[in-house]
């Protein structure tokens, strides 16, 4: 047995010895090598975990944030529309009543004006409340609300609106709705409001995972550049227009000059 093993004559030995050099290796590479490597790996990966719910936190805060400051935006624009739409309509009607009242003869002029006043703001209010709470998008599905918006401009605001495209999604979240019905609504306000168009083209429809938006007139149209400089501001609407889509990591695009019309292009992903 002793000459066996000294003269390493045994393929058998030679087998067990080789195995058990190329064994240590292995051993010996993992002890320095990837044991190592492997803490490292695990190392960064608790990193990364930790720098993700860090960044989510941050995240959080900052929605937090544009939220309080959305909401306390809407709050004030809501106080000054009951401020300056609301109070002064129901003060003039009070004394318009105490005026009537105060007579020997009902002023029935007087009264006539102040009933047209008091229906006056209550359609503000109810516009108001509308604009809170679109009501229309709990009863019918955004295809029909915006079917109905548009009819309603068409009808009653004689914009004469040509649809052409007009591809809507159905499996979209309640406040990407809301946000793409608030968005078509105020674009068509303005149509009525500054445009003196005589036509009104919308485009509704999804591409790359993106809803668009457009409304397209043959108004008056506006000096934009003026806006983008910062010379001019835009009203309320827009603005908070641009600050919704925003939130949504949306784009408006704006092209408009004097005398040409204008066209807004909102997208919005989904």
């Amino acid at each position: 047995m002793i000459d066996l093993l000294l003269n390493f004559k045994s393929p058998l030995l030679w087998g067990i010895l080789s195995s058990l050099v190329f064994l240590s290796i292995i051993l010996a590479v993992m002890k320095f090598y990837i044991v190592p490597f492997t803490k490292r790996l695990l190392g960064l990966r608790n990193e990364l975990e930790l720098q993700k719910k860090e960044n989510e936190l941050l995240s959080q805060k900052v929605r937090t944030k544009v939220f309080m400051e959305t909401s306390e935006k809407e709050r004030k624009r809501i106080s000054k529309l009951l401020h300056d739409q609301l109070l002064p309509v129901l003060y003039s009607s009070k004394f318009g009543i105490e005026s009537a009242l105060a007579k020997d003869v009902v002023d029935k002029n007087t009264l006539n004006e102040t009933i047209a006043n008091l229906v006056r703001a209550s359609d503000d209010l109810k516009n108001i409340i509308y604009e809170l709470t679109p009501v229309e998008l709990d009863v019918v599905d955004l295809k029909q609300a915006l079917s109905n918006l548009i009819n309603t401009y068409n009808e009653e605001h004689k914009l004469n609106i040509i649809v052409n495209d007009f591809i809507i999604p159905s499996d979209l979240d309640k406040n990407t709705a809301l946000l793409i019905y608030r968005s078509l609504k105020e674009l068509l306000l303005n149509v009525k409001k500054h445009a003196s168009a005589e036509s009104t083209e919308v485009n509704i429809f999804e591409e790359n995972s993106k809803i668009t938006i457009g409304v397209k007139d043959n108004g008056t149209g506006f000096d934009y550049k003026s806006y983008e400089t910062g010379k001019s501001h835009f009203g309320y609407g827009l603005s908070n227009l641009f600050e919704s889509v925003n939130q949504f990591n949306g784009k408006v695009d704006i092209a408009s000059s004097k005398g040409e019309g204008t066209e807004v292009n909102i997208q919005i992903p989904v």
